[in-house]
């Protein structure tokens, strides 16, 4: 910063000018930062609502489906065990054709990867 006015006026005005128009500048950019702020927040806050309400709504869907399938698997069994109580036998034969054909599968399956 030149001190002296009087030694060089043109030197002076120009460093005054210089000084003048960096403040503005700079008043500028602050501005400039400010509106861009106040432009992103909002939307920025908007994002990470709805991703809130995104996950919100999947835990719920999720809650739904887990709550779902139990009530599937509670009549599943229910009618099981209605079933095998009122015909023991049938359901006997029934559990021994079913292990049968899966130890058959079980079998082939071993052969054919043994080979």
């Amino acid at each position: 910063m030149i001190n002296n006015p009087d030694a060089k006026p043109d030197m002076w005005s120009l460093e005054t000018e210089a000084n003048r128009l960096t403040g503005k500048t700079a008043d500028k950019a602050v501005g400039a930062v400010r509106n861009l702020q106040d432009t992103i927040s909002p939307a920025v806050g908007a994002m990470a609502h709805k991703a809130q309400e995104l996950a919100r709504r999947g835990q719920t869907a999720v809650v739904d489906s887990a709550v779902s399938v139990q009530h599937t698997l509670n009549r599943s069994l229910d009618a099981t065990f209605d079933y095998v109580g009122r015909k023991p036998m049938q359901s006997m034969l029934i559990a021994a054709v079913v292990g049968a054909a899966a130890s058959a599968v079980l079998i082939a399956r071993n052969r054919r990867n043994a080979h």
